[in-house]
């Protein structure tokens, strides 16, 4: 293969890599009392190297009933390892949870899964917040 040819192949790699998308398993809570507006969501993602726990703090910009999925029961779908500050919109309700999240960059991410509580109804909701990462 000629330099340019394999510079192309590998440039056209990166790409595919950095486009396709991972999954992570995960839980989505709210803390007490019945009425929340902030979540929590944490996974357990791989960069293909190393394991860690990524951690999701969440502002809802209007209050709704407290949610929480069951252990493990939420998934986050990803193409880059996260980090820093999101926005989010999505629906919570209806034993569901599904929601998009966008860094300063365009990046999507979605959590989605099943509720074991919440409201009882589909509700839009919308908000920010941050990706914090353990090693």
């Amino acid at each position: 293969m000629s330099g340019r040819a394999a510079v192309e192949c590998r440039m056209l790699t990166a790409h595919m890599l950095y486009r396709m998308s991972s999954t992570a398993p995960g839980t989505v809570t709210t803390p007490p009392p019945s009425v929340a507006s902030n979540f929590t969501a944490t996974f357990t993602i791989t960069d293909g190297v190393t394991t860690r726990q990524a951690t999701y703090n969440g502002n809802l910009s209007a209050s709704t009933q407290r949610f929480d999925s069951e252990p493990n029961g939420a998934t986050l779908t990803y193409s880059k390892v996260p980090s820093g500050n999101c926005s989010h919109e999505g629906t919570v309700g209806a034993g569901n949870i599904n929601l998009t999240l966008t860094d300063p960059d365009g990046i999507k991410y979605v959590v989605a899964g099943k509720l074991k509580d919440g409201p009882s109804t589909s509700k839009s909701v919308s908000g920010s917040g941050t990706w914090l990462l353990s090693l």
